[in-house]
């Protein structure tokens, strides 16, 4: 402020000799026809001076109302302090005293809480032992209990009923009491926290408190009792659409997933299940022709199979007939699963040699004489089908000798496989349909 007073005092100062040097610039330059007189000159000096001299006081104003203003906001800030600290402090007391207040409803609240809860204690331990146990609790609860009951067959038969009525009517209630001994165990292990199966003083609770939770495990048993209910009638509805598409099937002669015999194999299923494969290891006899021409002596063992052919090939339709034969076999669900999962494969095995000989008739049938030119690469193809069927053979009679289904074969198994499960599953399919109905 004092700084800013000097700079003004300065810029007056400098200001009157500004006006003084331009006053003589002006004279000095006046032409002598336009010279002002004396007399004017010192009147128009007067008039300068007081000019010049009227600026100070301004200024001082100026600086002293910027002090002045300062002040002010300083005090008014210092009381608008002064009021917000007095407000803190009221809002903390009243805070304290809302504390305090809490502390003493929550401590007059607990000891009543505690009162009740021994009082209840008192009229349940009957003995004086100092614990409550299950019958004393059920005694102590009963009282109520049955008022309550009352109100509410009141309620429901328009009038007050006889005490014989109400007898007849606690008889019929599960456990033939208001509180079955197993809710009114649920009840004190909830609140037995030692685990002694009696309640001490300590643990008790008031009569409201317990009656709390009793309605909630009551309410709790409701609810298992209306969901085991839902469930049984979801049972007995399964059972029934169950049971009438299982008549059904079998009026159609379907069979049923129970009726699949997917047991462990006898012997007797062991060796019923070899049996198929003569079929398509007597049907590729004829692609080995040229390997028992080049192996008479290694082959001998198969010279009984070439005689079983001869009588196979000799009767009519015999083919055909051992074919759909073995596919009948193979859909009765009482034959071991071993059994009819040999079946299909070597009926599926049979089948795969088929396929060769259409290509080597195709082939004939367009190269016509020049398909001799290909017989070395028949002949080799012929080999590799004919081991091929043989080693199948093979693997399917020590993997059914030993009760395991030989469903590892690369492309037939799996093509057996689904074939399988699709006819097994018909069944199964046929009375689910049914059971939605």
């Amino acid at each position: 402020m004092v700084q800013s007073y000097e700079a003004n005092v300065q810029y007056s100062a400098a200001l009157k000799l500004s006006l003084l040097c331009l006053g003589g610039a002006a004279a000095f330059m006046t032409p002598p026809s336009l010279v002002t007189h004396p007399r004017e000159m010192r009147s128009s000096s007067s008039a300068s001076r007081r000019a010049a001299a009227a600026v100070v006081p301004r200024e001082r104003r100026f600086v002293f109302n910027m002090a002045n203003d300062e002040a002010r906001e300083s005090a008014v800030a210092a009381s608008g302090a002064e009021e917000a600290a007095e407000k803190a402090a009221k809002l903390r007391a009243f805070a304290a005293e809302l504390r305090l207040q809490a502390e003493e409803l929550e401590s007059k609240r607990d000891s009543e809480k505690q009162q009740a809860a021994q009082e209840a204690f008192d009229s349940f331990d009957t003995n004086d032992d100092g614990t409550v146990d299950v019958k004393e609790l059920i005694a102590g609860l009963e009282g109520q209990l049955r008022k309550d009951f009352i109100k509410r067959m009141t309620k429901t038969m328009k009038r007050k009923p006889s005490p014989a009525e109400v007898d007849e009517r606690i008889s019929e209630m599960p456990g033939g009491s208001l509180l079955p001994m197993e809710l009114a165990q649920k009840l004190i292990e909830s609140y037995d926290t030692n685990g002694d199966g009696v309640l001490q003083p300590s643990e008790f609770a008031s009569k409201a408190d317990m009656r709390v939770r009793l309605d909630s495990l009551f309410a709790d048993r409701a609810q298992e009792a209306r969901l085991e209910a839902a469930a049984a009638r979801e049972r007995e509805i399964e059972n029934r659409g169950a049971d009438k598409a299982r008549q059904e099937a079998k009026a159609r002669g379907l069979a049923l997933p129970e009726d699949f015999n997917d047991g462990p194999p006898t012997i007797t299923d062991k060796l019923l299940s070899v049996l198929p494969y003569t079929l398509p290891l007597m049907d590729s006899l004829v692609f080995g022709a040229h390997i028992f021409q080049t192996f008479p002596t290694q082959l001998s063992f198969l010279e009984p199979l070439v005689a079983i052919l001869l009588i196979y090939r000799s009767l009519p339709f015999s083919g055909l007939i051992l074919f759909f034969g073995l596919q009948w076999f193979a859909a009765k669900p009482e034959v071991n699963k071993l059994v009819r999962f040999n079946l299909r494969q070597a009926v599926i095995l049979d089948i795969a040699m088929f396929f060769p000989s259409i290509f080597a008739f195709i082939i004939t049938s367009v190269l016509g004489e020049d398909s001799a030119k290909l017989a070395p690469l028949a002949t080799v193809c012929n080999d590799v089908i004919f081991v091929t069927v043989v080693a199948c053979v093979l693997y399917s009679i020590a993997s059914s000798a030993i009760g395991v289904l030989p469903e590892s074969l690369p492309i037939l198994g799996k093509m057996n496989r689904e074939s399988t499960r699709a006819k097994e599953d018909d069944g199964e399919k046929d009375d689910g349909e049914k059971s939605d109905e």
